[in-house]
């Protein structure tokens, strides 16, 4: 049986830090290679941060509040669009399709109003906000989305099973219920 957290704190952070090798699959030699890779560093170092913050907030007897902040964040000049955050769906922002968003620098605030309809299950409102950015030189923006809906979460024999509806607003994708997504996912432990 799981304990689902009705107020408390859940503190997470994760760090990467490497040598990032570029490989290249034309030779120095080869009349190409400057207009290819120009003057890019073939090795550099990248380092990768990320953060996620919650506080559940007991409002009643069976209501609970989930504020919570994840944020990322890629340090290298030298990125490309296999190298940046993929965001979207279930466990980022929803409201959009799982990988919608690829960027360098992310910000998600989270608020979620949980009704429990037992130990297990329960019934959640959400708002997500988040501030995106993309620093690939051919590639850069920034945006807003924000993503809002209702969803079931509940146990079963697997693990638990949450099923959102959620609608998502940004620069690329209005407000539409043509564009409504469906998540649902299973959490179970090994």
């Amino acid at each position: 049986s799981w304990t689902l957290p009705r107020k408390g704190w859940r503190i997470g952070a994760t760090t990467k830090l490497g040598n990032k090798i570029l490989r290249p699959s034309l030779s120095p030699d080869d009349p190409n290679f400057q207009q290819v890779y120009g003057n890019q560093a073939l090795k550099t170092n990248q380092f990768v941060l990320t953060t996620k913050i919650e506080r559940f907030w007991q409002t009643g007897a069976n209501t609970s509040l989930l504020t919570g902040l994840q944020a990322g964040s890629i340090f290298n000049n030298n990125l490309y669009q296999n190298d940046l955050f993929r965001l979207g769906g279930l466990e980022s922002l929803r409201g959009f399709n799982e990988n919608f968003f690829f960027v360098s620098r992310y910000a998600i605030l989270n608020i979620e109003q949980r009704f429990f309809l037992n130990q297990e299950s329960y019934f959640l409102l959400f708002y997500n906000q988040a501030y995106l950015d993309n620093s690939l030189e051919n590639f850069q923006f920034t945006d807003s989305p924000l993503g809002f809906g209702l969803g079931l979460s509940f146990q079963t024999q697997a693990g638990i099973f949450s099923f959102i509806y959620s609608l998502g607003k940004s620069a690329e994708q209005p407000i539409d219920f043509r564009l409504s997504k469906i998540h649902f996912g299973l959490k179970s432990r090994f």
